[in-house]
Order: C-alpha cells, then structure tokens, then sequence
C-alpha cells in the first residue's frame, strides 16, 4: 500500500536543504573550472581550499555555533596562506621579465 503523505525524495522539509545544497555545489563546480580556465592553477587551488573558512563562518550564522580558539587560528592560517600562495599585486611588489625572441 503506497501513502500519499510519503514521498520518495525524503520529507518535505528536506527538499528545500536538498535542492539547494545541490545547486550550491555546482555553482562551486563551475566556478572552479571557469577559475582553472581563466586563472593560474596555483591561485585557483589556494582559493578554492579555503572552503573550510567559508563553511565555519557560515555555521556561525546560520547554526549560531561558537568559534573555538583552535578554529579561529585555523581561519587566520589559511588566509595567510592563501594570500602567500596568490601574492596579489597590490602586496607584493611584481617585476616583468622582459620577453626574449
């Protein structure tokens, strides 16, 4: 016997977290190969492995859950990192090589 009230996609609360998780993902998706495209791999790499930040800032005002000492610490490496990997322009200063034929 098939109830009407049970769905095969999980309880309808769910859908909404389901689907947008889903579409979440492959904006991320498409964003790292337009990025891999377009940018230096290294710099699309360091970026792209900050997604733990992204997630623990995120848990914070969305689940409200404390940041811990060890975490915040983490938070600040990984942008160091992130940064010292990309060295952007406007903090390191960048020299031309000139092109030889």
């Amino acid at each position: 016997m098939v109830s009407k009230s049970k769905t095969y996609l999980g309880p309808s609360k769910a859908l909404f977290w389901i689907l947008g998780s889903g579409i979440l993902g492959a904006i991320g998706a498409g964003s790292y190969a337009s990025g891999v495209w377009m940018l230096p791999l290294g710099n699309v790499t360091s970026v792209f492995t900050t997604y733990p930040v992204v997630t623990l800032i995120l848990a914070r005002i969305f689940l409200k859950e404390k940041l811990l000492l060890h975490q915040v610490l983490c938070i600040v490496l990984i942008g160091m990192g992130a940064i010292l990997i990309a060295k952007p322009s406007f903090l390191f200063e960048t020299t031309q090589v000139p092109a030889t034929d």
